[in-house]
């Protein structure tokens, strides 16, 4: 996080201008408020450069690491120090290429300061040795990111530096993860006697986030911490520590957490199927433990963990709001269920030092509970404030874990992490905000099909989401939803009329209604279902509403239709044992594009339409939240978990032809949680609209770290025992 300035410029011959380029070098050269360095340039003239850098006063990193491994506390605090410089840089589109311990100081004050970003400049050229080959030394001084230069320092290089590949900001986050190892160890992760011995070790030996374990979820250790459970491609594996072949232990849905007992039996929560399921941990057929209750209300059961002993699970009993309802126990042996205390908080975990702990309204709360008796034996007493809660969609969980040593780590700040707003993004990723910072969250932003207006919902903390409209001319709101609740608005082709989910009263599944778009009117509901529907698009004539149908027991997510001002009622357009979603109807109502898992990785594939009898895959590589453009020539998705916006241009003439995917731009925008889509391409297909997550500017989140917090723990909440 340094001020790092570089100026070039000649010494002129008028004494005015020479006086000018020097009052602008200092002034520069006094700035100490950037993480990042910045090149600033000046006027060229015949005559003598001169170069101005800050004067950094301190210890390196480097020097530090000598003295042996540091403090854990201490070590955090720089780790955080440097991560914030590197995202600083990183959202300017810099990568450093360069972090080690050497350009890494801390200053007496102890603050971090990260230097040296001279590979981050570009050049002109590559820049030769005296036999015609690229320097060799550990840190070359080639500015280049093109495939086939290596640049870096060899210890700290990740494995596409090793190899002159292509690099970006992800080989800044492996560097740092290095330096970070040294801190905390003392000792360089990848170690040889020689700058080709380092580099063959860090190509040698792959990072355990372990081979054969791709597009990963919910990873959970066993017990004796030598394999890892995890959830991928509709399956819940499991992989040795020591890498190696993922073994399949069984199908699921999209897991919800997962515990590991101590017997080998894994227990999950499979949100198609709501309820925690038990399965041996070398394979076999799943067994339901848990079922939902309905008519009390719950949604899901989640974040499953084995107690001490291995014959009882704690879980968390969620709402269809997505708030904590009630923290309960199952007996593996007898299936039967135990509810523990209710409450609207994070997720509830079992302390070793006799606790059940939750995050509830900024505070942290414990509760005394007795093993066993399986027993609450206190009330809920609030130990810590200040914990940060939420993220973009739900402002109920608490960024917090707690070790079985007592050692407790928080992330301190505001009871809900970040608001978001819109923000209108061109082709090229450049960016403008559409509107001021939210306190709560946005999303499924649509255009009018006439580019005036967008309709979205608006969620704020707990409450139920409303639906909006935004005039664009006047910058004026429109409550759609003065009743009730609603989420992820379509419009109607005309634009007279905006269809969206609700939910009916107590229900624990949302319906389709629809109402008028100038707000006048009562909502209509259209229908009346035992699953949650979300509509995502219209035929182009109006008369068809495309939605998805969530969570089908036999089928997961499909696609459906209704014609809402006809009889005969809803059907199924595709339904097949795969998951089919977020469907979009081409302007002239040829085709429709959706979203499927059946290739075992979400991509986005091209049906004729209304036979559905042709079908072409679109992505490659991973696709959702597919868009067709006004005019039809290009369909849009987004790729890599949301982060970036793939265009695909399309002729559509008696033959459906779909072009090569190439990358618009990439950011850090909120993508879809599937239920609706989360970004709408304007009419004039040249800027979209996308939502944008965003912690206040006078917020400060930190991490917090205390040892031996047992011992205040049972001071402060005894247990009894």
């Amino acid at each position: 996080m340094s001020d790092h300035f570089d100026v070039w410029c000649d010494l002129a011959q008028d004494a005015e201008r020479l006086d000018r380029l020097q009052r602008e070098a200092h002034l520069l050269a006094s700035l100490n408020h950037q993480h990042i360095a910045t090149i600033h340039s000046l006027e060229e003239a015949e005559g003598v450069c001169f170069l101005v850098l800050e004067l950094v006063e301190g210890d390196s990193l480097a020097e530090r690491i000598k003295t042996g491994h540091q403090d854990v506390e201490e070590t955090l605090g720089i780790a955080i120090q440097i991560a914030e410089a590197l995202e600083v840089a990183h959202n300017k589109g810099i990568i450093h290429r360069d972090l080690k311990p050497a350009n890494i100081m801390i200053t007496p004050e102890g603050k971090a300061k990260v230097l040296d970003f001279g590979l981050a400049k570009p050049t002109r050229g590559n820049e030769t040795d005296s036999q015609g080959n690229l320097a060799d030394s550990p840190t070359l001084t080639v500015a280049d990111t093109r495939a086939g230069v290596i640049l870096g320092t060899a210890a700290y290089m990740s494995p596409e530096q090793a190899r002159g590949a292509a690099v970006d900001k992800r080989s800044d986050i492996w560097s740092f993860g290095c330096v970070l190892y040294e801190l905390l160890s003392g000792q360089q992760p990848f170690q040889g006697s020689t700058v080709s011995d380092t580099l063959a070790a860090i190509l040698r030996a792959e990072p355990v986030a372990l081979a054969g374990a791709e597009n990963v979820q919910t990873p959970f250790f066993s017990p004796d911490g030598a394999w890892v459970g995890f959830q991928a491609d509709r399956e819940i594996r499991r992989i040795s520590v020591e890498g190696g072949k993922s073994w399949v232990i069984c199908e699921a849905g999209y897991p919800v957490g997962a515990t590991w007992g101590p017997d080998g039996t894994i227990v999950y929560g499979d949100e198609p199927n709501f309820g925690l399921w038990r399965v041996p941990w070398d394979g076999g057929e799943p067994q339901r433990l848990t079922t939902v209750d309905r008519e009390g209300g719950e949604y899901i059961h989640m974040n499953p963990q084995f107690l001490p002993g291995g014959d009882v699970v704690l879980f968390t009993a969620m709402d269809n709001a997505g708030l904590s309802k009630e923290v309960a126990l199952v007996d593996l042996e007898t299936g039967q269920r135990l509810d523990l205390f209710a409450h609207s908080g994070s997720l509830a975990r079992y302390l070793a030092s006799g606790h059940i702990a939750y995050g509830l309204d900024g505070s942290l709360m414990v509760v005394p509970f007795d093993l066993k008796s399986r027993q609450v034996t206190g009330r809920p007493e609030a130990v810590l404030d200040g914990l940060l809660m939420g993220y973009s969609l739900a402002s109920f969980l608490a960024h917090l874990a707690v070790a079985d040593n007592g050692t407790l780590t928080y992330v301190s700040g505001p009871l809900v992490a970040a608001g978001s707003r819109l923000v209108r993004v061109d082709r090229a990723g450049n960016a403008a905000p559409l509107g001021q910072v939210e306190k709560g969250s946005l999303g499924g932003p649509r255009f009018s099909p006439d580019g005036s207006r967008l309709a979205m919902w608006e969620r704020i903390s707990g409450d139920p989401g409303q639906v909006l409209v935004r005039d664009l001319g006047r910058d004026t709101f429109t409550r759609l939803t003065l009743e009730g609740e609603g989420y992820w608005p379509v419009w109607s082709p005309d634009g007279r009329r905006i269809a969206f989910p609700s939910r009916r009263d107590s229900s624990t599944v949302v319906d389709l209604t629809w109402i008028e778009a100038d707000g006048s009117g009562a909502a209509e509901w259209l229908t009346h279902s035992e699953l949650s529907e979300q509509p995502t698009t219209w035929t182009p004539d109006g008369r068809t509403l495309i939605y998805h149908r969530n969570y089908h027991p036999e089928t997961g997510w499909d696609v459906m239709a209704l014609e809402p001002e006809e009889e005969g009622g809803p059907r199924v357009l595709l339904g097949t044992r795969f998951n089919e979603m977020l469907a979009d109807v081409s302007p002239d109502g040829r085709f429709i594009a959706y979203a499927s898992d059946e290739s075992g990785r979400v991509e986005v594939y091209v049906r004729s339409y209304p036979d559905l009898a042709r079908k072409w895959q679109i992505s490659t590589g991973g696709g959702i939240e597919p868009a067709w453009s006004a005019d039809g020539r290009e369909l849009f998705y987004r790729r890599d978990k949301g982060l970036g916006m793939m265009a695909v241009p399309i002729t559509a003439g008696p033959e459906f032809v779909p072009g090569r995917p190439e990358m618009l731009f990439e950011g850090e925008y909120l993508p879809s949680p599937g239920w609706g889509r989360n970004f709408d391409v304007a009419p004039d297909g040249q800027s979209f609209v996308m939502v944008e997550h965003v912690l206040p500017e006078d917020i400060k989140a930190e991490l917090q770290v205390v040892v031996n917090w047992f011992e205040e723990l049972v001071r402060l909440v005894p247990t009894g025992q």
